[in-house]
């Protein structure tokens, strides 16, 4: 079984890093998830949201996320988020 409570034995998670390799980066065990980690996976994340689809409320919503969980962001990212 994977990480996941809701992924069944025959879902293969590696399809994931087949149409995007810069994922690779993010996988590993729950035991080795570090701030550095999360902080890089949130800030790459709501890059590319931006980016890829210009949908940047999307993009605010899940910095805003990354700071209720205490995640720290990059000084850019918090005033991303300002008065939005």
């Amino acid at each position: 079984m994977y990480g996941f409570r809701n992924e069944s034995a025959d879902c293969d998670p590696g399809f994931i890093y087949e149409e995007d390799q810069t994922l690779k980066y993010f996988a590993c065990s729950k035991e080795a998830v570090t701030a550095k980690l999360l902080t890089s996976w949130f800030t790459g994340r709501a890059y590319q949201i931006e980016n890829r689809s210009c949908m940047v409320d999307h993009a605010v919503t899940l910095v805003k996320l990354a700071k209720e969980r205490n995640v720290i962001v990059s000084p850019e990212m918090s005033e991303f988020t300002v008065n939005k």
